[in-house]
């Protein structure tokens, strides 16, 4: 077992107390308000709890996924697109640092987050596209064994959109509805049967003093939790202390609050269809994503910021799609395909800096599929 692994399951008996499971019921108007306090402590539960499965997500497993959708569709706070939350979990001498993004909300509410957690030895970095709804539908991650950036649709995902295709969206939304509510009733009744809401003071946040509602919790071996939740920071939790006879520490703490520029983009964006007249602008380093019907293409341009050996690469549908490189002046026109249908790329050796090159994805005419869907990305080849 992982340190990391064992910190976390450390935080998390802090919360679990031994007593067993309350029988299923409703909640009372005073059990619902303390439900919606600790709504942060628990979605951090979960983080600490899913620590294990992320290796095995990169190898094909779905739990993952499982735990990103149990986080997601419950309230994720006070964030605004753009604003993050860096939190440190410690335990002794060890830490754990979490920290949660919204770096895009798109015109069809499409959230874009970025995860990572790190600790001694273990670092975690994705970034995953939400529904409104909170499926996990697209995830980007940094594979902790190669240091690929690679990318999966969510089983999840594609079983929540076949399901909106037979019963509607808002049969859906409803299901996901009742299934978080009672996630959050039952994680109570589970860990915070003991919790009480003991009033509002101020405490210290990141960047201040702020108003806080504190709720105490009592542990079955005789020590407390308390939690500061406010909504005046992202994602509502502002530290997580425990008191007991050593004395009292900070287990979790809210430690900085950063804003994101257009510079911290997803390393992978969708398209608007690019014209041979106003092609789509390429970055080093970031990915586009798009799909081609028909007889279409869509097209590219990107100008070198340094002289350097560059490469465009593609995947996806490659078996349907073509990778060409083509010129604007005359006396410069050629056409040059990539050279395999596996992994198309075109490669340009010592570009030079201020130099533009255009290329375009288009379907092949004897593709196996009418239509194919790609990423496209620029890579630096030298250092």
């Amino acid at each position: 077992m992982s340190r990391l692994r064992r910190i976390a399951l450390t935080l998390i008996m802090l919360v679990i107390p031994l007593s067993l499971l309350i029988p299923q019921s409703s909640a009372s108007p005073e059990e619902t308000e303390l439900i919606q306090l600790l709504t942060p402590a628990i979605r951090l539960e979960l983080h600490l709890m899913s620590l294990d499965y992320f290796g095995q997500f990169t190898r094909g497993d779905t739990i993952y996924e499982d735990y990103l959708y149990r986080i997601f569709r419950m309230d994720q706070g006070t964030y605004a697109s753009g604003q993050g939350r860096i939190m440190e979990i410690r335990y002794g001498e060890d830490l754990i640092t979490l920290e949660q993004t919204l770096i895009l909300i798109s015109a069809e509410e499409l959230q874009t987050w970025r995860i990572r957690i790190s600790g001694a030895g273990y670092k975690i970095e994705y970034e995953v596209d939400v529904l409104p709804s909170g499926i996990p539908l697209t995830i980007r991650y940094l594979n902790p064994e190669t240091g690929a950036l690679e990318e999966r649709t969510t089983m999840i995902g594609e079983q929540y959109i076949a399901a909106v295709e037979e019963l509607g969206a808002d049969a859906i939304a409803e299901q996901v509805e009742m299934e978080r509510d009672e996630e959050l009733r039952n994680a109570f009744r589970r860990s915070y049967s003991g919790a009480r809401l003991i009033g509002r003071e101020e405490v210290e946040g990141p960047d201040g003093p702020l108003e806080a509602d504190l709720v105490v919790n009592q542990i079955d071996d005789g020590r407390e939790v308390v939690y500061a939740i406010s909504p005046e920071v992202p994602g509502s939790l502002v530290y997580m202390k425990v008191s007991g006879p050593e004395g009292e520490m900070d287990v979790v703490r809210l430690v900085r609050v950063p804003e994101h520029s257009s510079d911290d983009a997803p390393k992978t964006q969708r398209l608007a269809a690019g014209s041979i007249e106003d092609p789509i602008v390429l970055s080093p380093d970031r990915y586009v994503e798009g799909s081609i019907d028909s007889n279409g293409a869509v097209y590219f341009s990107f100008t070198a910021p340094d002289t350097l050996d560059y490469a465009i690469e593609m995947n996806g549908n490659t078996d349907s799609l073509a990778l060409v490189d083509y010129g604007r002046d005359a006396s410069y026109w050629h056409r040059m395909r990539s050279s395999s249908r596996d992994e198309p790329r075109l490669e340009y050796p010592a570009l030079s800096a201020g130099s533009t090159i255009y290329v375009s994805v288009e379907r092949i005419a004897d593709g196996s599929s009418p239509s194919g869907s790609f990423r496209l990305g620029v890579r630096r080849v030298s250092p």
